[in-house]
């Protein structure tokens, strides 16, 4: 093993980090600023919105209840409104609001910054390190500066795969009993549609493929297709093979609605393919409770909670549950199952997203303390937005303590400031 000894800068500007600049990320920053934290916001990436710009994610997902009722509101509400009044094409769409990723990114940056936070693209989490406390120490970044060490009082995880958690030595589980995670997929972009039944079912043999999309322009549809199968979605390797082959199933799609539609395939273009792996499944922390599927369907709600969330129970096959469809087999789940019927939900308790063994840093988004059905209703983007003004608005309060503590948060105060800043719970 490489002893890693040379000094580099160590920046204490901040009481707040938020690792990770995706919707959670983005509205966790957003809260806390508005709250007066000195806030940064790292992202890896170029740009903020993580999969709903850089992943292309066509829409949203369990923003509503099924019958035009908001239950992702404040924040989350004012990002999916806003991005409503920029589309192009007014579609009440099955699936949720079209996402337009170009105007997502602008969006996201006009609102973080509006709100005083700072913020650093293309800088990736590379360590972490935690005292005998329990408490996160600091953290090391990389960009084009070289390494850098940031020290603040306060740890937002808003990675998705609980990054800075696992590397500060929090407890965590990911996959199922065999270690499978749900297959990852790479969103494209298609123009030059214009006038097309495009229908999918009928005039494509795609198999047991995935495929949803929405009209985000005149002519331009955002896809999201095709299944790719990982064993490890952390690992580097297999990531840089899964975005090839996910690159090489947009050609293939494309390619073969072309062939469907002959009189019209000189239009139709593969115009873009995401920046972003669309991964539904890493890492879930440890944390002071368990979100379980049995809560999903006794609609629980939840003295500490902090969001509610109206998403079905989403299950993309593991790569061993691949092989039992092949075979013939039947899975003891269905992909998608029990959607809830209009004006119901259920709550997500604070207690989810804080873990049980580090004190100053929680996560907001997918990597919560929850089943695995569970989790692929909640790992939802409005949703992890709700998750994400929860707890910046947790560190805000955590912030004004002596020795700050996300174990300590009075969660009736954290709830009476959501409701006053217009979030829905019960």
């Amino acid at each position: 093993m490489y002893s890693f000894t040379k000094q580099i800068p160590e920046n204490s500007d901040y009481q707040l980090i938020v690792a990770g600049g995706g919707p959670a990320g983005c509205a966790a920053a957003i809260a806390a600023a508005r709250a007066g934290v000195r806030t940064l916001l790292i992202e890896r990436g170029s740009c903020l919105g993580g999969m709903a710009s850089g992943g292309r994610v066509p829409h949203w997902h369990g923003t509503t209840s099924g019958n035009g009722f908001y239950t992702a509101r404040g924040i989350a509400e004012h990002i999916i409104r806003r991005m409503q009044a920029q589309l192009q094409v007014k579609v009440d769409l099955p699936m949720g609001w079209a996402i337009d990723a170009e105007d997502m990114k602008r969006i996201f940056d006009e609102e973080v910054t509006a709100a005083g936070a700072d913020v650093l693209l293309e800088t990736t989490l590379a360590a972490a390190e935690t005292g005998e406390n329990g408490r996160v120490e600091r953290i090391v970044t990389a960009n084009k500066k070289g390494l850098c060490a940031w020290r603040a009082p306060l740890y937002l995880d808003c990675t998705g795969d609980a990054d800075l958690i696992a590397f500060a030595g929090g407890e965590f589980e990911m996959g199922d009993e065999n270690g499978g995670v749900q297959a990852v997929t790479l969103c494209f972009l298609l123009t030059g549609i214009e006038g097309l039944p495009f229908d999918f079912n009928t005039r494509i043999d795609l198999g047991r493929e995935h495929l949803t999309y929405s009209w985000v322009a005149p002519g331009t549809y955002c896809i999201n297709g095709g299944h790719i199968y990982m064993k490890d979605p952390l690992d580097p390797a297999e990531r840089s093979a899964a975005l090839a082959q996910g690159r090489a199933t947009a050609r293939r799609i494309t390619d073969a609605l072309r062939d469907a539609y002959p009189a019209v395939a000189c239009e139709v273009r593969l115009a873009a393919t995401a920046e972003l792996l669309g991964v539904r499944e890493s890492r879930r922390i440890a944390g002071l409770y368990r979100l379980t599927d049995e809560d999903y369907f006794a609609r629980r709600s939840f003295p500490d909670e902090i969001a509610r969330n109206c998403s079905n129970l989403d299950s993309h096959a593991t790569p061993q549950e691949k092989a039992i469809l092949d075979a013939g087999g039947t899975l003891p789940h269905k992909g998608e199952e029990f959607v809830f019927a209009p004006g119901e939900s259920h709550g997500i308790p604070y207690r989810c997203l804080v873990p049980r063994s580090l004190r100053n840093a929680a996560v907001a988004g997918r990597s919560l303390c929850a089943d695995r059905r569970m989790m692929g209703s909640c790992r939802m983007m409005s949703v992890c937005m709700s998750m994400g003004e929860a707890m910046g608005t947790a560190a805000a309060l955590a912030a004004a303590m002596p020795q700050p503590d996300f174990h300590a948060v009075d969660t009736d105060a954290l709830r009476a400031k959501l409701l006053e800043n217009g979030a829905y719970l019960l």
